[in-house]
């Protein structure tokens, strides 16, 4: 028997079906012939980046999903990813969530910055709602953090990590404390970035060695 949760093991298959062969570097492939399990995959979907992504993937599948190409009336993601009945309200829900979210996250990246305290009632109360709301729309969630992706690479990076680990603890059976403590840590993990100073952070070139010791220090901040 499949070793995936129920809401997951009987969900159907998402994308656009094709035989091993016709995979090509730069697809995404968002499901599999099998359960993700049964793979020694860490991601619950991924892009082939090499010839050797397919030869891997064709050791345990003779075909897969694959994400189709936007369109121009849709995000390509938009039509693989299942919204169940009730997706307007779902999806609303999970937006009103995930920017609540994405603004605790500003507010804890303002504190840190200016040596203030992290309000860590605040941030369990998020992420128990984040992973509320995971657990009753885990598609709509998914669908609004990649909608919500582009913007504030450091502050939405660290939500969607969170997020991330969130949706992973809940493909392996993990209980919703332990999901909050996951979502706690991944909204957290990067909050040292903020005593690196702002030059350095956002530089678009190569970092010097000075500055890139500097950059390294930002997990004991």
């Amino acid at each position: 028997m499949s070793s995936l949760p129920p809401s997951r093991r009987n969900a159907p298959k998402q994308g656009l079906r094709i035989p091993i062969e016709e995979l090509k570097i730069g697809m995404k492939v968002c499901d599999l012939d099998r359960d993700w399990l049964e793979t020694p995959f860490a991601l619950q979907g991924f892009t082939i980046r090499s010839g050797g992504d397919i030869r891997e993937v064709a050791r345990y599948c003779q075909h897969v999903y694959i994400e189709p190409p936007a369109t121009a009336n849709a995000p390509a993601r938009e039509a693989f990813i299942h919204i169940p009945a009730g997706g307007k309200k779902a999806l609303r829900h999970c937006a009103d969530t995930y920017d609540q979210a994405r603004s605790l996250t500003r507010s804890v990246m303002d504190d840190v910055r200016l040596g203030n305290a992290i309000d860590m009632k605040a941030v369990r109360t998020t992420i128990s709602n984040c992973v509320r709301a995971l657990l009753l729309h885990p598609d709509a969630m998914q669908w609004v953090s990649r909608l919500r992706e582009k913007d504030l690479y450091t502050t939405d990076h660290s939500l969607n990590v969170a997020l991330l680990a969130i949706s992973f603890g809940h493909s392996r059976g993990a209980s919703e404390e332990d999901l909050v403590r996951m979502g706690i840590a991944g909204i957290l993990h990067d909050v040292g970035k903020m005593r690196v100073p702002p030059e350095i952070l956002n530089k678009p070139g190569k970092l010097t060695e000075t500055e890139f010791a500097e950059m390294k220090q930002h997990p004991r901040y």
